[in-house]
């Protein structure tokens, strides 16, 4: 959902301690301080020598966000490329991650409380919609930030920070209900104190039934969007004295979503328009079920700080006998079926320890790692014709660790240079199997370094505003095309890209306006692109990741937020642009429909002309405890490139231009409000993949109600 509510500033809570006396609505403003952690500190958001947003706890409450495409909507030069389910999505920010395919790495560094939590290909490349349930904050950090966030971090990364127990009794719960689709989705969490200042627990849920929806089957009727998940999180914390505190969470993610086959519209296939499949015989679902463990422990040593996070995540997922006549546009007599299952473990930890932020040389030490085991098997058949076209397995090992540290001086009040270091170590191990081919068998081991250094000087005439200008580098993994059988590395394995970024920008807190501004500029070397074997290849089993010469990038990026009084009521407005270009380096070469296309100088895939989002909220008291409220939300996305087929030409991507609505009334802990998203009910495709065109969702209309005490 992208309805969103008036922006209520508040302060955004550090990963190790969140505060516990937020300002209520009416005590806040634009001068509030907003604090992150985008250098693995705690500091204000106007001091900080990078670009980065943060959505607070009341903002993802009252802007209802459910996934990572409502998340990411709000954000400049970010978007999400998504093939239909929601664990086929992809995160992009300034352009970085256009080339990937089933079982690459992510472009973007995604963490839980600091932790890692990237991996894997049933959403390992996304949040889930558990990961932002009951968060404290979310910060999106823009420009490489491998230095201090390490691996994937090329285009940015992305911070969840959960909700911990905290020594209040506690509780809210939620119901939305939305129309067109059937969907209903309940919520609650309640905290409990079980030993006054020395333990508490928090627990929550969510169950969200989507019952119907707008893809439709014409040969059964039936709806084939439909999908429900269900997350469970139960969490333990224990103050150790005044200076020690450690938190449990254990939690579990349930998702049943439509397959990716199912939505695709296929123009030769589905003559009944774009939201009816005509040539569809198989309905299967995609089920995934993930559980996630994550330790975390803080001490003060003197004025130093300790920190230690420790996570294990377990995900199994697959889609069976999905309708390959339908996606690869056989004939239907042919009874094709495919299926794609995966088995997922993954270790991760981090330690670092900083120094007291008042000193004038402030620094930070730390090391992490990551320890995964990865199985998958495809399976595709005519049945009819009893012919199996695909019958392979892969098992692959990753070894990951880095150490990293960084150093900030003031050489005057107004003046601070910092440099920060990273360096990273992986190996990989995979064994692919492919028992149609005799067995046939091949076997990878690689092992990449890398150096990823940053440096920035801010200058800070006042206490709220700064100029600053970044040196920044990123690391995306090497890895391995698991439909490749030679063993050589020409075609079997891709070799990491690494982006280097120099930005210069500006942040300020002016009388009742927020204000962040940057220009950017990314060379990134070895660029990873998606191309086929060889000229001979065709079908998407040929598809695979390969090293490109390079490519350059820049853009602009600007957003303001204010809050001004009119009368007895409240106006909030927030402005978000962004634009960018890029190409791609001499010696770029894809292959594409069985011929060799010549990318040098042309256009980088996924880089929008224009991207922007305008949001207006007014509220105004109705009685001594209660307010009306009304908001609007206005995205737009223009220009770019989808993908490259040289002589059939490019495929752009569509314009986005969509309105969302609120309109309700709350009082001392309820809300009762309804919504619109997509209200004018612009239609527009999102990805198109081998001919399947997949599209967003058309106009719903929804009522929620919400009543907590104690929070």
């Amino acid at each position: 959902m992208g309805a969103l509510l008036p922006i209520t500033p508040s302060h955004a809570q550090t990963p190790a301690e969140p505060t516990d006396d937020s300002a209520t609505e009416d005590q806040v403003n634009v001068q509030d301080t907003i604090v992150v952690t985008g250098r693995r500190r705690a500091e204000a958001l106007e001091r900080i020598p990078l670009s980065e947003s943060v959505l607070t706890e009341d903002m993802l409450n009252e802007r209802i966000i459910d996934d990572t495409v409502d998340l990411l909507q709000q954000m400049p030069s970010a978007e999400v490329v998504s093939s239909g389910p929601e664990y086929l999505q992809d995160i992009t920010i300034r352009g970085q991650g256009s080339g990937r395919q089933a079982f690459s790495e992510a472009a973007t560094g995604l963490y839980r409380n600091g932790v890692s939590i990237t991996g894997g290909g049933f959403g390992g490349r996304s949040l889930s919609r558990l990961d932002m349930f009951d968060a404290r904050s979310i910060e999106v950090l823009r420009g490489p930030q491998g230095a201090l966030f390490g691996r994937n971090a090329v285009g940015g990364a992305i911070n969840v920070v959960t909700a911990r127990p905290d020594d209040t009794y506690s509780a809210r719960v939620g119901a939305t209900y939305e129309f067109e689709t059937d969907r209903r989705r309940i919520e609650g969490v309640m905290n409990v104190p079980l030993v006054k200042d020395r333990l508490s627990i928090r627990v929550g849920g969510f169950h969200d039934d989507q019952r119907e929806g707008f893809i439709t089957s014409a040969l059964t009727g039936n709806y084939l969007d439909a999908a429900e998940y269900t997350g469970v999180r139960g969490q333990a914390r224990a103050w150790l004295g005044d200076a020690t505190t450690v938190n449990l969470t254990i939690e579990n993610f349930e998702s049943t979503t439509p397959a990716f086959a199912t939505l695709g519209y296929r123009a030769e296939k589905d003559i009944d328009g774009i939201f009816v499949r005509s040539g569809l015989d198989r309905e299967p679902p995609v089920n995934v079920e993930e559980t996630t463990v994550i330790g975390e422990f803080e001490t003060e040593l003197g004025l130093n700080t300790l920190k230690m996070v420790g996570a294990y995540k377990t995900r199994e997922g697959g889609r069976y006998e999905e309708d390959l006549d339908h996606f690869a546009n056989l004939n239907a007599a042919f009874d094709g079926r495919g299926s794609l299952n995966e088995d997922y473990d993954r270790y991760a930890a981090d330690v670092s320890l900083t120094s007291d932020d008042t000193q004038r040389l402030r620094w930070l030490v730390g090391a992490d790692m990551v320890s995964s085991d990865q199985y998958s098997r495809t399976y595709n058949e005519l049945v009819a014709l009893n012919r199996v076209l695909a019958d392979n397995n892969f098992n692959e090992d990753l070894t990951s660790w880095s150490t990293f540290g960084s150093l900030a001086y003031d050489l005057t009040d107004q003046i601070e240079i910092s440099g920060e270091v990273r360096y990273q170590s992986d190996e990989k191990d995979l064994l692919l199997v492919d028992v149609l081919g005799g067995p046939a068998e091949a076997e990878g081991n690689k092992d990449w370094d890398a150096l990823l250094p940053g440096v920035a000087i801010n200058y800070k005439p006042t206490d709220a505003s700064t100029y600053y200008l970044r040196y920044a580098t990123g690391y995306r993994p090497g890895g391995f095309n698991i439909r490749v059988l030679d063993g050589s590395d020409e075609n079997f394995v891709y070799d990491p890209e690494i982006a280097r970024s120099v930005e210069a920008g500006y942040r300020a807190r002016i009388g009742q306006f927020r204000l962040a501004a940057a220009v950017y500029h990314v060379w990134t070397d070895d660029t990873l692109i998606t191309t086929s074997l060889d000229t001979t290849s065709t079908g998407t089993n040929t598809i695979v990741l390969q090293n490109a010469e390079g490519s350059k990038a820049y853009g602009a990026e600007l957003e303001l937020d204010t809050r001004q009084p009119i009368g007895a009521g409240m106006l909030t407005a927030s402005l978000a642009l962004s634009t960018m270009q890029g190409t791609y380096d001499d010696g770029t070469t894809i292959i594409a429909n069985g011929a060799v296309v010549d990318l040098s100088g042309n256009d980088i895939n996924r880089l929008r002309d224009i991207q922007g989002a305008l949001n207006l909220g007014y509220s105004h008291p109705i009685s001594p405890t209660a307010e009306f409220f009304v908001s609007g939300g206005w995205q737009i996305s223009q220009g770019g490139l989808e993908t490259q087929r040289g002589a059939s030409g490019t495929v752009s991507q569509d314009d986005i231009n969509q309105v969302d609505a609120r309109i309700g009334i709350r009082g001392d802990g309820w809300t009762v409000s309804a919504f619109a998203e997509n209200l004018t009910d612009e239609i527009y495709r999102v990805q198109t993949v081998t001919s399947n065109d997949y599209y967003n969702q058309p106009r719903t209309f929804g009522i929620q109600v919400r009543y907590s005490f104690g929070e």
